[in-house]
């Protein structure tokens, strides 16, 4: 270093360092476990190793590159009690392993079944016959991109009136039952059948009555 007089001046030091193992560093972008049947978001990297030379697979299911560096999605085909990913990284010409991840596996959760728009279970005749769209989707809570749930038919009743409809809409049939009704009655919407993206069916049903 340079003295105040400009003379360069010796200072004798020692120290130590350590250099640490290369390791993965795998992040789940929405969860911490990994849901059947839909595409789970993961970010994976080994630092200091370009993303092109790190490379990942899973004990079950499949994973595949997305776009962004780093980022892949992960899908489960079947509920498993624990999946394993194992991260490798290409090192001077030799792929070497960087670590292994494990994560517990959970179904999708139910459906919630919506009446156009309808928040309360009480309502007038004519609320319910200009409702609209019958629709199942997922909770709030639920942050995964997932195909729209298809509701093909359902059956609408009052009393031992019943009338299964074909779509999704509360079409003239089904407004015909539910001008029927009188004040007091429930209006019962069962057999909506819903196919999940794991490929489990749920029937889901929801009763409404007239103020």
């Amino acid at each position: 270093m340079k003295a105040a007089n400009g003379e360069d001046v010796a200072y004798p030091f020692q120290g130590e360092y350590t250099v640490g193992k290369p390791a993965a560093v795998v992040s789940l972008t929405n969860m911490n476990i990994l849901y059947v049947g839909v595409e789970n978001p993961i970010s994976i990297s080994v630092p200091g190793i370009p993303s092109k030379d790190v490379s990942a697979s899973i004990s079950t299911g499949s994973i595949t590159k997305a776009a962004g560096e780093g980022n892949h999605t992960i899908k489960i085909s079947k509920l498993e009690r624990e999946v394993t990913l194992s991260v490798n990284a290409k090192i001077d010409n030799r792929v070497q392993k960087m670590g292994e991840f494990k994560y517990k596996t959970r179904k999708i959760p139910s459906p919630v079944l919506k009446v156009g728009n309808l928040s309360s279970k009480k309502v007038t005749k004519d609320e319910l016959m200009n409702a609209g769209k019958i629709r199942a989707t997922f909770p709030e809570d639920f942050v995964f991109k997932v195909p729209p749930l298809t509701v093909r038919s359902f059956t609408i009743s009052v009393g031992a009136n019943d009338k299964p409809i074909t779509g999704n809409t509360i079409n003239p049939e089904a407004q015909s039952i539910i001008k029927a009704a009188r004040k007091g009655q429930r209006v019962m919407i069962t057999d909506v059948d819903v196919k999940l993206p794991d490929g489990r069916t749920e029937s889901l049903e929801t009763a409404f009555r007239i103020k």
